[in-house]
């Protein structure tokens, strides 16, 4: 009997904040001026840069779609250029982390520009990023 006894002056479980179910954020949709398709085909690269593209693969598409060839003469300084500079640095940053330096030797770095920019163009970048 004293198991089914309900105990009227029970209080509530106490439950801490963090333990209450977060709200389900839907999935963030790519942007609408994202390429659908690769339009430049496959990038020329030098084959003499030994920065690890792979690794900031989804930050050179983000750059890719920021500096787009349609958009970038009129949004250069404000998107395009502020994005390109943040990738060359997290490149630059990924590179020191094996080699040990901070910098590329003004040959090398030449190589690399070049590598970046075939990259992001063959991802439908403007092709003039250099300037």
């Amino acid at each position: 009997p004293d198991i089914l006894e309900i105990k009227r002056d029970a209080l509530p479980p106490d439950i801490s904040p963090s333990v209450d179910p977060q709200p389900l954020l839907p999935l963030l949709a790519p942007s609408p001026l994202m390429p659908f398709t690769n339009t430049n085909g496959v990038p020329n690269l030098s084959g003499l840069c030994t920065l690890n593209f792979s690794a900031a693969e989804s930050m050179l598409t983000t750059t890719a779609i920021d500096c787009w060839a349609s958009f970038a003469p009129y949004l250069a300084n404000v998107v395009c250029c502020p994005q390109f500079d943040a990738t060359l640095v997290i490149l630059l940053g990924q590179s020191s982390l094996y080699s040990q330096k901070l910098a590329l030797n003004v040959t090398h770095g030449r190589h690399c520009l070049s590598d970046v920019e075939q990259i992001l163009e063959s991802q439908g970048a403007n092709e003039n990023l250099h300037k």
